[in-house]
């Protein structure tokens, strides 16, 4: 701008020197008064011309000024536009980055815990195995102990009552015997005395094999039902076991939900104090970039506004201080 400046006020005094030339060389001539009129108007003239010159270049330089400050505003309009969405959108982005990382943080810790509780429960399930296989050994002992009393028993009894079966058939088989030892018997009633010893023995045995029988059924019942109660009373055992070893997964578990929902209670709300410190600080660099960015604005529209003072700038819109 000084430049064209220079260049008017140049061409100004090139114009004055020439026309004080003309004026002097037609002095020496003593030019007639109408000419002295004439040479009057035609400095008037140059000097309209030069005025006229000057308020164009002016007024063109002004415009050109007024142009650029405008384009300026415009661009810096938009781009100020454009850089408040963007701000937005990274606040939301870094809110969203925020609260995933501490998401993330919840979800790792629950995973922690649920770890802790699965390998409790498999420790209680291979202590509760090992407890039950004692339990189930010393009851297998109790109802052998069981049985082979019961047998003893029983071996007792069925000598004692095989041998009264005995001793009841003792005298019948004796007498028999020495009959067919010591007398002359014929051949048919030494026949008859011998049918007769071979059907008493046979009824004898036949005798101690049921009893022996009774007593071996008598026996097995007796046995299945120690069996049956010992049973009842080693299922109960594993029962109550049962119901201590879930009751002690149920607490454990308990536990560490109530573990967990203290951390996430207390995760939310550091997640949210962090939020509102880091959305205040975001913010504050956003609020703080597009005050900078209005201050570009701002000073656009002033150097604008000193331009071209004939034209008052609108800028309702933006807020500024042309308002």
């Amino acid at each position: 701008m000084l430049k064209k400046l220079l260049i008017v006020c140049l061409l100004i005094i090139i114009i004055l020197a020439s026309s004080i030339f003309y004026v002097y060389l037609n002095g020496l001539a003593s030019p007639h008064p109408d000419q002295k009129k004439e040479i009057n108007l035609s400095l008037r003239d140059v000097k309209n011309e030069i005025d006229d010159w000057e308020n164009n270049k002016l007024k063109a330089m002004k415009n050109e000024i007024s142009g650029t400050q405008k384009s300026i505003i415009e661009k810096q309009q938009k781009l100020n536009s454009a850089n408040k969405t963007k701000i937005e959108k990274k606040i939301d982005k870094e809110l969203n980055r925020l609260k995933k990382d501490y998401q993330e943080k919840i979800s790792k810790k629950e995973k922690e815990l649920n770890k802790e509780l699965e390998n409790y429960i498999l420790q209680k399930e291979k202590e509760y195995k090992e407890k039950t296989k004692i339990i189930r050994k010393r009851y297998s002992k109790k109802l052998k102990d069981k049985a082979d009393k019961l047998r003893a028993a029983e071996k007792e009894e069925v000598e004692e009552k095989i041998e009264k079966i005995s001793q009841s058939y003792h005298n019948k088989i004796m007498n028999i015997r020495l009959k067919l030892k010591v007398l002359e018997l014929s051949n048919s009633r030494k026949k008859e005395l011998q049918d007769n010893l071979k059907n008493i023995i046979r009824e004898r045995e036949s005798r101690k094999k049921n009893t022996r029988d009774d007593l071996e059924d008598k026996l097995n019942q007796k046995i299945a039902e120690e069996e049956q109660e010992i049973n009842k009373e080693f299922n109960k055992t594993i029962s109550q076991l049962e119901t201590e070893v879930n009751k002690e997964i149920e607490n454990k578990k308990q536990e560490l939900n109530s573990v967990f929902e203290i951390y996430k209670t207390r995760q939310k709300e550091i997640l949210k104090n962090k939020l509102k410190e880091k959305k205040i600080i975001l913010n504050n660099i956003g609020e703080n970039f597009l005050e900078q960015q209005q201050k570009i604005i701002d000073k656009a529209k002033r150097n604008l506004y000193k331009t071209n003072k004939k034209e008052k700038i609108k800028v309702d819109n933006l807020g500024g201080e042309g308002e």
